[in-house]
């Protein structure tokens, strides 16, 4: 009788597809060899899409970066998603995927996918045409960062590259 009947009156079970119990191999042999439960491949993948932050669809990189920026520090009142500049989606204006308002200066961070933005050479002088509409916006002042997928591909890559470009909130 275990403690669980022993307690309750009645035997607890668990699922059988909670874990798999395997036995290690160097230890076949022994009766009383210890158990490792195999984690399920879907625990150990960060939530599938849609995505979305502060009730405004994003994309997955859109989604890592917010994280990954919550888990430098920065508090939500400090950053601003899809801020519009120049009159937003209309001819001639943009949409800024991220402000940090730092207490120094602010920093505008672009989360550009390979599949959506390419990394040719236009895509490359268009990124400084951008970055430049957005200096003559803000002042020469502020940070602009421009992130790839090859940025964001795991979660410690994309800390790193966020630590180094915007710093700790």
């Amino acid at each position: 009788m275990g403690l669980a009947e022993r307690v309750f009156g009645r035997k607890f079970r668990t699922p059988k597809n909670v874990y798999q119990w395997k036995r290690p191999q160097a230890e076949s042999a022994q009766p009383m060899a210890v158990r490792v439960p195999v984690v399920r491949r879907h625990d150990l993948q960060e939530p599938t899409g849609p995505y979305a932050i502060r009730g405004i669809k994003a994309s997955d990189l859109e989604w890592r970066t917010w994280n990954t920026l919550l888990k430098l520090g920065w508090d939500e009142a400090d950053i601003s998603y899809q801020v519009d500049i120049l009159g937003g989606r209309m001819p001639g204006g943009q949409v800024l995927d991220f402000v940090v308002w730092r207490p120094e200066s602010p920093a505008v961070i672009m989360v550009n996918g390979d599949y959506w933005h390419g990394r040719g050479l236009q895509q490359r002088q268009q990124a400084a045409i951008n970055e430049a509409i957005v200096r003559s916006v803000w002042g020469s002042k502020l940070t602009y960062v421009t992130l790839w997928t090859g940025d964001l591909v795991s979660e410690e890559l994309g800390y790193s590259t966020l630590l180094r470009e915007i710093g700790r909130g």
